[in-house]
């Protein structure tokens, strides 16, 4: 049984074996992971985030990197959280979109809207006829094991520009994973989806926190998370959070 306190038990996950790091490919990566067994209720799910582990279907999993510890998590206090001048522009430039919280459900526009940002971030030509499998990866990563989680949708009239999955603890919303339209790019609706996720976890009682995953300072497709401040690493030394000011 997991239990707070009980670090021992996170300590003793087992481990995936050694391999090329897909953010900094000379260097070697690491996981400990654990498949859920006991389900997803928000206590194991706040359990688990406060340890800075992230989701994926039913796994949980942190970096365990044998010589790195560049990747850290980053949580935001949503309460003192403040915009800074190019985050209320961006609210500003979208003024013409609005989002919706609900529970997480699949469509076509979603599995197209998913495969046409995996284009965009690996340069192939993916399409519904012919790449089922993605499309499994989609299902399997965002609306498998979402008894805790809801769903962030963006529309602009009609149209779906972005959708994200949001894993609900007893006081932590994990940002688990962001689509949205690659062609769109002036917008800023990575930065859109995570803004407006904050103002509607600041409505919702008792949560304090939401946790954008991991932050690699200095690496490119990481470094934004620092403009949400202010933040809280899990220091890899001793597994505390703490204040990331003065820090990142």
């Amino acid at each position: 049984m997991i239990s707070t306190g009980n670090d021992s038990i996170f300590q003793n996950f087992p481990l995936t074996k050694e391999h090329s790091c897909s953010y900094f490919p000379e260097r070697i990566s690491r996981l400990q992971y654990c498949f859920a067994e006991e389900g997803f209720d928000s206590e194991i799910i706040e359990l688990f985030l406060d340890r800075g582990f992230r989701r994926s279907a039913d796994l949980f999993y942190r970096t365990e990197c044998p010589k790195c510890r560049m990747c850290i998590p980053y949580r935001i206090e949503i309460n003192q959280f403040k915009m800074n001048t190019s985050q209320k522009r961006n609210l500003i430039r979208n003024k013409d979109l609005f989002y919706r919280i609900r529970i997480p459900e699949s469509s076509l526009a979603k599995q197209e809207l998913y495969l046409k940002y995996i284009n965009s971030r690996h340069n192939s030509k993916l399409n519904l006829d012919s790449d089922e499998s993605y499309l499994d990866i989609m299902k399997a990563q965002m609306y498998e094991y979402i008894e805790n989680s809801l769903e962030i949708e963006v529309y602009q009239g009609d149209i779906l520009l972005g959708f994200g999955i949001l894993d609900i603890g007893t006081k932590t919303i994990s940002s688990v994973y962001n689509v949205y339209d690659p062609e769109d790019s002036t917008r800023g609706l990575g930065t859109f989806m995570i803004l407006q996720s904050i103002e509607w976890a600041k409505r919702v009682e008792g949560i304090q926190y939401i946790q954008l995953g991991l932050f690699i300072p200095g690496h490119p497709k990481m470094d934004y998370k620092k403009n949400f401040k202010p933040g809280e690493i899990l220091f890899p030394l001793n597994q505390n959070w703490i204040d990331a000011k003065g820090i990142l």
